[in-house]
């Protein structure tokens, strides 16, 4: 993997990227102390129509041939996916209404691939491995999982640095990123354009338990905590895009 690092002074331009991110972590970490206290980090979930029980929902998207997961989906439709969210869509023509962080109800070894797109960022340190973990075990041998998510480091030096635009989407795809999700939007700039965007792709919305980051990330943390949970790494991007984006396959016993 080629590391590029912008400027004249290539190892104080790093020290500093790194400097910000460990502020960023201590900031995040008193942040999730105060929410714990004011017991505002406990999400409920939310029935906005009236569906079955996440098993039932299960079960009939099985009998369809439906084994692929988009976890937190949100509004989007994946082709071939399932969206597990807390929340109803309207737009979203397949969905399961569940807490990601509990998701017994899937059976182990029954899903070929689960996706998520700046989800993970959302669950705390804590919960993060036994999440992970999860996703092992719902997976079937040589099954994948995708994940994007924001990139402390990637952010902190895009700011400072410069902005740098991910790459390489043809290898993603080939790997088994879905192709009709999101990967590089010229738009993502934004963080750079003042400081208060910055801390809002870092933190997200602080104060709103339901959209604010519980985790701080950069691409090897996030492959350590992978790897620890049992996967192989297939693919990941480049330490300074803004998003981390990993491809990780469970392992065939």
């Amino acid at each position: 993997m080629k590391t590029r690092f912008y400027g004249i002074f290539p190892l104080v331009n790093m020290l500093v990227s790194y400097g910000i991110f460990l502020m960023i972590q201590f900031r995040i970490r008193s942040l999730r102390i105060l929410n714990t206290l004011r017991n505002r980090t406990n999400i409920k979930v939310k029935k906005y129509t009236k569906i079955g029980s996440p098993e039932e929902d299960l079960a009939r998207y099985y009998k369809s041939g439906f084994r692929k997961l988009n976890l937190g989906g949100g509004n989007r439709n994946l082709e071939g996916y399932v969206n597990i969210d807390f929340v109803s869509h309207q737009r979203v023509e397949k969905e399961i209404i569940a807490d990601i962080r509990n998701l017994d109800f899937v059976p182990s070894e029954s899903i070929l691939h689960i996706h998520s797109n700046h989800v993970i960022e959302h669950i705390s340190e804590e919960d993060l491995p036994h999440h992970l973990a999860d996703c092992y075990r719902m997976l079937m041998a040589e099954g994948l999982l995708t994940i994007r998510c924001p990139n402390a480091l990637g952010v902190s030096y895009g700011f400072f640095f410069g902005f740098v635009p991910e790459e390489r989407r043809g290898q993603f795809l080939e790997d088994g990123y879905p192709a009709d999700e999101l990967f590089f939007n010229p738009e993502d700039d934004w963080y750079v354009r003042d400081f208060f965007a910055f801390l809002h792709w870092i933190y997200g919305d602080v104060g709103n338990p339901e959209n604010q980051h519980l985790s701080i990330l950069t691409p090897t943390k996030l492959k350590n905590l992978i790897i620890g949970a049992g996967f192989k790494i297939v693919q990941i991007s480049d330490p300074e895009w803004s998003n981390i984006i990993i491809i990780a396959k469970k392992s065939s016993q």
